[in-house]
């Protein structure tokens, strides 16, 4: 007669089955995918970020030299950044029609064309007077502008 060993949970071995694994690794690889795609969004969103930054910056830059007057009020068709590239600028000056002379409504448009086939714009619009009509501060100098001094000395002796 054989004898059948019982075995008890001591006399098991301990470790995972081929099921286990398969189930666990299946876990890992998802998890893993998305992970990775994740980070590939992240590097997307701040791509996006800073082109958007330099284009603001270059847009204000190029309303900044139409308010000092560097750039003519006038519209300008799309231009490129000789020192940016991919950067381009638009111009876009209209008069007001409040009816108030030498203000002029102005758009700047600063875009970037990606690979793609996408792109990113900023438009900035402000008010502008024309800078060549614009008068100054300071009084102006007319007519005879005389002034006296005496010096002396008076006293009694």
């Amino acid at each position: 007669m054989t004898s059948r060993r019982r075995r008890t949970p001591e006399s098991r071995r301990a470790g995972l089955t081929l099921l286990e694994v398969l189930v666990s690794m299946a876990i890992f690889m998802v998890a893993l995918v998305a992970i990775s795609s994740l980070f590939t969004w992240g590097h997307d969103r701040g791509t996006d970020a800073r082109e958007k930054s330099q284009a603001l910056r270059l847009a204000q830059s190029k309303l900044a030299e139409v308010v000092a007057g560097a750039q003519a009020l006038t519209s300008q068709a799309e231009t490129a950044y000789d020192l940016f590239p991919g950067y381009y600028w638009t111009l876009n000056c209209t008069a007001n029609g409040d009816g108030i002379p030498n203000l002029y409504d102005v758009q700047v448009t600063v875009a970037r064309k990606r690979d793609r086939g996408t792109s990113v714009q900023v438009h900035l619009a402000q008010m502008v007077l024309d800078p060549s009509q614009r008068g100054t501060t300071v009084p102006s100098q007319t007519g005879n502008s005389s002034s006296s001094s005496s010096s002396g000395t008076t006293g009694s002796q």
